[in-house]
C-alpha cells in the first residue's frame, strides 16, 4: 500500500493475466530511482554497525527497568525514558530497511531509510537528554540513590550512542538519484 505522498510515482497499467485470461490492473513504478553513494560493502558494514548500536540502545533501555531505580518512579524521568521505545522501534525498522535495500530503491524506500534513521536518532537524543536532565533534577530534589546511577548511565549511553549514529554514521547512508538510462537497464 502506497501513501498519498508517493502516488505520483506510480501509474496503473492494464495487462492480460496469462493464467486466467482476464485483464488485470497493476501499478508500475515510474518515479526516480535512488542508490547509495557508498559502495555495497561500506553500506553493509554501516548497516551492521547501526544494528549493533541499536542493540546496545535496547540493552541500555532495558537495564534500568530491571533494577527499579527510585528515579524511575518520577514522571519527569520515566515518561521520556519509556517513550524511547518508539525511537528504538524505528531504529530497528530503519536497520531492517538498510539490509533489505537493493542496488536501486524507490523514493519511498529511500525516505524510509534516511528519514526514519535520522528522525529516530534525533528523537532518541532528545528523549534520553530530557530523561538525563530529569534524573539530575530528581537528585537535586530528593537526593542521590545508588540504584539511580543505572538509570543515569543508561540515559547517558542512549544519548551518546544516538549522537554517534546521527553525527558520524548517518552520512554513510547518503543516497543519490540513478540516471534514467541506468534505471531502465
Amino acid at each position: 500500500m502506497v501513501s498519498r505522498k508517493y502516488t505520483s510515482d506510480y501509474r496503473l497499467e492494464d495487462t492480460l493475466d496469462p493464467k486466467t485470461g482476464r485483464m488485470a490492473t497493476r501499478s508500475v513504478y515510474q518515479g526516480q530511482w535512488f542508490r547509495f553513494c557508498a559502495g555495497a560493502a561500506a553500506v553493509k558494514r554501516t548497516a551492521w554497525i547501526y544494528t549493533l548500536l541499536t542493540a546496545l540502545c535496547a540493552l541500555g533501555f532495558v537495564l534500568p527497568l530491571l533494577f527499579d531505580p527510585p528515579a524511575m518512579r518520577a514522571a519527569y524521568v520515566a515518561v521520556p525514558f519509556v517513550a524511547l521505545v518508539f525511537s528504538l522501534f524505528y531504529l530497528a525498522a530503519g536497520c531492517r530497511r538498510v539490509f533489505t535495500a537493493k542496488d536501486r530503491v524507490t523514493r519511498e524506500h529511500r525516505d524510509k531509510i534516511v528519514e526514519r534513521l535520522r528522525g529516530a536518532s534525533v528523537s532518541a537524543c532528545a528523549l534520553s537528554g530530557v530523561s538525563l536532565v530529569g534524573i539530575i533534577v530528581y537528585w537535586c530534589l530528593r537526593g542521590f540513590a545508588a540504584a539511580d546511577l543505572t538509570c543515569a548511565c543508561a540515559s547517558a549511553l542512549l544519548l551518546s550512542v544516538n549522537l554517534i549514529m546521527l553525527l558520524r554514521l548517518h552520512g554513510r547512508l547518503a543516497m543519490e538519484p540513478v540516471e534514467q538510462q541506468e534505471a531502465t537497464s
